[in-house]
């Protein structure tokens, strides 16, 4: 019980230690909201892009190539969902939320392929 603790302990100062992505800009900050607050995938792929390419240095691009790859799950698009997960993973090896999403859309796909075959 105690090592469990201590390594929850332990995780959590690691988390703590790390560094979190801050805004530069107001306007940066509104760009990021948008992308949170769209209502659905297109608005939050739009948003997420201009993200991207108003704020070609922010340090929440890595979270929003993730939002874009997820929209695009969401829309049933498997390939560019596989896209801006490869890309987000260039970015962030360990993003393992994309590594998720991709063996997820792999498992989803396969039943569909078997029975076209048969």
């Amino acid at each position: 019980m105690k090592r469990f603790l201590l390594a929850g302990i332990l995780g959590l100062t690691v988390l703590i230690a790390q560094k979190q992505p801050q805004p530069k800009s107001q306007k940066e900050v509104e760009a990021i909201n948008a992308m949170f607050t769209a209502q659905d995938p297109d608005a939050r792929i739009k948003a997420a892009d201009f993200l991207m390419t108003q704020f070609a240095d922010t340090e929440f691009k890595t979270l929003a190539m993730f939002l874009t790859a997820e929209s695009y799950e969401r829309k049933g698009d498997f390939e560019k969902m596989t896209v801006w997960c490869e890309k987000t993973m260039e970015a962030d090896p360990k993003n393992y939320s994309c590594m998720l999403m991709l063996a997820g859309g792999i498992a989803k796909r396969r039943p569909r392929e078997r029975s076209r075959s048969e």
